[in-house]
């Protein structure tokens, strides 16, 4: 599966400090190459059989961690007192 530069890819790279062609390559690894790049996951049976599904886990799991930072928490909490207020 071609793993490209989207705008998740993006937000995850800049809320975290890392540069978007790692990124990329972590969820290539991943997605693609588990058995190479993630080979404990694989023996202990904690990795998604398809590159479907290990991608849906991995787009979950980026959307979640950015969903929990300082950032998010900040534009909900300024969201929360508009609706408040509206």
């Amino acid at each position: 599966m071609n793993i490209t530069q989207g705008p998740v890819i993006e937000k995850f790279s800049a809320l975290f400090d890392i540069p978007v062609e790692e990124v990329i390559e972590w969820v290539s690894g991943y997605v693609n190459r588990p058995e190479t790049e993630f080979p404990d996951l694989v023996e202990y049976g904690l990795i998604e059989e398809t590159e479907a599904d290990r991608f849906k886990s991995m787009a979950d799991y980026i959307k979640w961690r950015i969903s929990i930072t300082a950032d998010a928490r900040i534009r909900e909490s300024i969201a929360e007192e508009k609706r408040e207020e509206g």
